[in-house]
């Protein structure tokens, strides 16, 4: 019960607090200083929807209230030891292995390009129709992404009490635009290579959450952690019924090992939940109900990737909220969020305007 009460509130924090105060809870270092810092668990811990891995003994939360002593339940070392190149390489700017609230606001930023507008928003950035931009011209939006991550909540300006950061100079992101303009930053960029760098800084996210459950590095992680990660980036209006379901997974599910590849494929199938839900919406309306393998073969139809038949149980199981052996699409949209879903909405709704105007719109 603890558990799931403490996943409300991280969630809710995430979902809707300032960057100040994500950061606050997150970050589990501090300096000589005083200042604050995340390592790189925090990172994620920060940006993702996690549950504690069943396997793992890992705390009941991920972060901490101001006062309260800091949890020193998880490996961190482990897990820094499989934090893909690219993050490293644009996330942490001076390479020290701590975060500091700009590098994090960098990366908040980072993440609130949608996938499925990235070409065009490359297009818009692209100002003289040459086909590829300049480090100018990406400053020009990437500066509006980071001050709209800043604005995204009401009161977001303002610093929490307690919070000892430098706020300066949240311009300072040179380590990202050498990685995508070179050393001198000369380079110019394709909309190619701009969608490829976002898709692969997605796929790295997705690789750090599997390394929260496969917290021993074997390379998979069970069913049950699975069923976890399924749930957790859920519908708030039915993450409850969900949470509550859990314990009630068969113990052949809770037990078998889900693959690395299977766990960063949901995550690119939860990219597709809008294709997916209208296609069994329509279904729905033509057979009435939607059973297994109608699941598993709109799943491979509408978005091309095939999950295995363990993972594909799991799931399953996860969706079918009343245990009745077959999905309504009801069900299906609400589980299937993408995980990017909340930040991109939050930049494109609470800045649409400010947007339009640096595009020229």
């Amino acid at each position: 019960m603890k558990k799931r009460q403490f996943f409300y509130y991280e969630r809710k924090i995430r979902e809707f607090s300032s960057p100040e105060k994500i950061f606050q809870y997150f970050a589990s270092q501090m300096d000589d200083h005083g200042n604050s810092f995340m390592n790189l668990h925090d990172l994620i811990a920060a940006c993702c929807n996690l549950l504690p891995s069943s396997e793992a003994g890992s705390p009941l939360r991920s972060g901490h209230l101001p006062g309260e002593p800091i949890s020193e339940g998880y490996n961190t070392e482990a897990f820094t030891k499989r934090v893909p190149k690219i993050l490293l390489d644009i996330v942490d700017e001076d390479n020290d292995g701590k975060i500091s609230f700009q590098e994090f606001c960098v990366f908040q930023a980072l993440r609130s390009f949608p996938p499925a507008d990235l070409r065009a928003i490359f297009l818009m950035m692209d100002e003289d129709r040459s086909g590829y931009v300049s480090v100018d011209e990406f400053k020009q939006v990437f500066d509006m992404m980071l001050s709209a991550g800043r604005r995204a909540h009401p009161g977001a300006l303002a610093l929490r009490s307690g919070l000892k950061v430098d706020t300066d100079d949240l311009g300072t992101y040179n380590s990202l635009l050498r990685y995508l303009f070179g050393p001198k930053l000369k380079k110019q960029l394709s909309v190619n290579d701009f969608v490829k760098f976002i898709e692969d800084l997605d796929r790295a996210v997705l690789k750090m959450e599997f390394a929260h459950y496969d917290f021993d590095g074997n390379g998979t992680v069970s069913g049950e952690d699975f069923a976890k990660a399924v749930i957790a980036n859920a519908n708030q209006r039915i993450l409850d019924k969900g949470l509550q379901r859990l314990p009630s997974l068969p113990k052949t599910l809770k037990e078998t090992r889900i693959s690395e590849q299977d766990f960063a494929n949901w995550g690119k199938v939860c990219f597709h939940h809008a294709e997916i839900t209208n296609g069994f919406g329509f279904f729905q309306q033509l057979k009435g109900v939607i059973n297994k393998e109608d699941f598993m073969r709109g799943i491979q139809g509408i978005t091309g990737i095939r999950l295995s038949q363990a993972a594909m149980d799991v799931v399953f199981f996860v969706i079918d909220l009343d245990g009745s052996g077959c999905l309504h699409y009801e069900e299906i949209e609400s589980v299937l969020q993408s995980r990017l879903a909340r930040s991109h909405r939050k930049i494109r709704q609470s800045n649409a305007g400010r947007f339009r105007e640096v595009l020229g719109l």
